[in-house]
């Protein structure tokens, strides 16, 4: 390379080198100030993501909004309360009165009425038939019904015969409210009888009382059959539940019951 070339590469590198720091002033300090400005905004964006939310109208936050009336319809207090005055009239056998008697409780301190008939080892066929359902209807005029019956036919050759038996049942309550809560079921003999009132027990509802809680754990009595006084008292606790969050508020019959 000679000598002419030699400088004019020098000379190069000296405009270059010029123009470089003319122009780099401005162009090369973003690349570290970026990163620098930007991190200490990282740390405090999400401590101030959450006041930005809550000060901003809900129609603004639908991702936030949306889930509290959910919580809001499901929790206790938002319930409505049990339409006082009313009355209801529970019947069946023993399964009735082990979750009649603290259910009427919580009845009568929410100002509801409550009147427990029930007959141990009774059968449907015994409520059917025999016109005590009718009397107990015509004398109480319950503005609810409920039945907890059929322990003691688990093991009858032909359950779906009592389905005439049940439907006459029904026919005794009228139009009222209804519900038929099943009994929760224990180790032993299972013939299908809950199916089959379940399939004619309309136009009153089925409670089954085994989808809704864990019998299979359900503390019992010494006979291995009815529960104890704590599960009686959970069962009832659950019952009550169903009940206030079926109910329809604000129907012509205060126990009007959606499906």
């Amino acid at each position: 390379m000679g000598p002419g070339v030699r400088t004019h590469w020098f000379s190069s590198l000296l405009i270059v080198a010029t123009l470089g720091g003319a122009f780099g002033c401005g162009g090369a300090q973003p690349t570290p100030s970026a990163p620098e400005s930007e991190l200490p905004q990282e740390p405090k964006s999400p401590a101030t993501a959450e006041p930005e939310v809550a000060q901003k109208p809900p129609s603004a936050t639908p991702a936030f909004e949306e889930p509290e009336p959910a919580l809001a319809k499901a929790s206790e207090p938002s319930a409505p309360p049990l339409p006082r005055g009313t009355k209801v009239l529970h019947v069946g056998d023993s399964f009735a009165g082990a979750l009649g008697l603290p259910l009427g409780k919580m009845f009568e301190e929410a100002g509801v009425g409550s009147v427990l008939k029930f007959t141990d080892a009774s059968y449907l066929t015994d409520w059917a038939w025999d016109g005590n359902l009718q009397k107990h209807i015509w004398k109480y005029n319950p503005d609810l019904v409920l039945i907890t019956l059929g322990a003691n036919e688990l093991e009858i050759q032909d359950p779906e015969s009592r389905g005439k038996t049940i439907k006459k049942m029904i026919e005794a309550i009228g139009d009222r409210p209804c519900v038929w809560i099943a009994i929760p079921l224990w180790a032993g003999p299972k013939n299908g009888l809950l199916d089959v009132i379940a399939r004619n027990v309309s136009p009153c509802l089925f409670l089954d009382t085994n989808q809704l809680m864990d019998v299979e754990n359900m503390p019992r009595i010494r006979d291995g059959i009815h529960p104890t006084e704590s599960a009686r008292k959970q069962w009832a606790e659950v019952v009550l539940h169903w009940l206030k969050a079926h109910r329809e508020d604000g129907a012509e019959r205060p126990w009007a019951l959606r499906p």
